[in-house]
Order: structure tokens, then C-alpha cells, then sequence
């Protein structure tokens, strides 16, 4: 790498940091890391201290998008077999959730969601949407309806965590919160919101 290229990453590092400091900080070290060693880094490893530009919830890579799905699924599976839980996977049956946990007399029915980042956010298709209106209006009868959504499941920003989503109908004691029933999340204060969004396809 010649020493023009270095100057030109140097200020490009040197730029970032009013915008993306923490971005910055990984490639300067990148940076500092072939002015000591000279060994260059490979154009992956560069392109992999960028974040996406967007913070939705789609993933363009189907191969990464399907790792993520597929591992999200192994650490809920793990999960409920850790805590005594008798469970079937059942996300090909299209039953608007993916695993059915059943410990005793509580049955769980499971809709499980995987993101790459830390950001707690998921889509819902209509068949899934439809068992958590059903949940909501307290006439879901396959069991208990629940969400979970593991962020960082491929464990590259800190480790994966698992953030349970249950709904909650409002009693006379919910006097600050909504009179609509709410998923809140077994182990803090959140509530997962939910939006319903609309589209459409045209075509010739």
C-alpha cells in the first residue's frame, strides 16, 4: 500500500469521526494495524467496519439472512430445552408461529425472530400478525402466544440476547398505560409497539 493510499485513509478515518466515531476508531486501528505490521487487510475486513446505511429490518443477503433465521431459531430451541421445556419445531407448517414449548399444562406458541444487529425490531407476515390479534383479543386457543426476537445472533456485536415478548391485557391498576393490551418483555419494562403496515406488487 503506498503511503498516498495511507493519507487518504487517515482522512477518510479523520472525517468519520464527526459522523460515525465509533466506525472511525476501527478503521484508524486497521490503518495502524499495516503501518506496524505491513500487512494489508483484506477489502472484506475493511467493508466490515462500515454499518448499513439503513436500520430496517430486511436483509438483502439471503445466505446471511437464513443463518441468522436458522441460528435464532438453535438459541430459542436451546433455550426452552434448558428450562425444562418438551419442543417441536413447526415453522413449516405455517401456523403463524415457529415452536411449540410445552412444559406440564403451559403450552407456548412461539413466533421467533432473528436480527444481525442489536436493534430489537421484526416483521410480521399476515399469518403471524393475525395469531398475535388473536392473542390480543384473548381468542388465540393453541396456547399462549408469544414473541421472541434475539438480537445479535450471529454474536458479533457483544453477544446474542433474547428478549421474550408476552401480552398483557390492561387491568384497573394500569392506570398510566394504554387501554390497548400490550407485549411487554418478560424481563424490563419494554413494550414491543406495534405498527401495521400495508403493500403492494404491480406488475405486467
Amino acid at each position: 500500500m503506498s503511503r498516498w493510499v495511507c493519507e487518504v485513509l487517515y482522512g477518510l478515518s479523520t472525517f468519520l469521526k464527526t459522523r460515525r466515531p465509533l466506525q472511525a476508531q476501527k478503521i484508524a486501528d486497521r490503518i495502524r494495524h499495516f503501518v506496524d505490521t505491513n500487512e494489508a487487510l483484506s477489502i472484506a475486513e475493511v467493508i466490515s467496519a462500515t454499518p448499513p446505511r439503513s436500520r430496517g429490518t430486511y436483509q438483502p443477503d439471503p445466505e446471511r439472512r437464513k443463518e441468522v433465521e436458522d441460528t435464532a431459531m438453535k438459541i430459542v430451541e436451546y433455550h426452552f430445552k434448558k428450562l425444562k421445556y418438551r419442543v417441536q419445531l413447526v415453522p413449516e407448517l405455517n401456523l403463524g408461529y415457529d415452536i411449540i414449548a410445552t412444559q406440564a399444562d403451559s403450552v407456548l406458541c412461539v413466533e421467533v425472530k432473528g436480527r444481525s444487529d442489536t436493534t430489537v425490531i421484526a416483521d410480521f407476515t399476515f399469518n403471524e400478525f393475525d395469531k398475535i390479534k388473536l392473542e390480543q383479543k384473548g381468542k388465540f386457543t393453541d396456547g399462549s402466544c408469544r414473541i421472541y426476537i434475539v438480537t445479535d445472533a450471529l454474536n458479533e456485536n457483544g453477544g446474542a440476547r433474547l428478549h421474550h415478548f408476552w401480552c398483557v391485557c390492561p387491568t384497573p391498576d394500569d392506570k398510566k398505560r394504554s387501554d390497548e393490551p400490550e407485549w411487554r418483555d418478560v424481563n424490563s419494562s419494554h413494550v414491543l409497539k406495534l405498527k401495521t403496515l400495508e403493500a403492494a406488487r404491480g406488475s405486467l
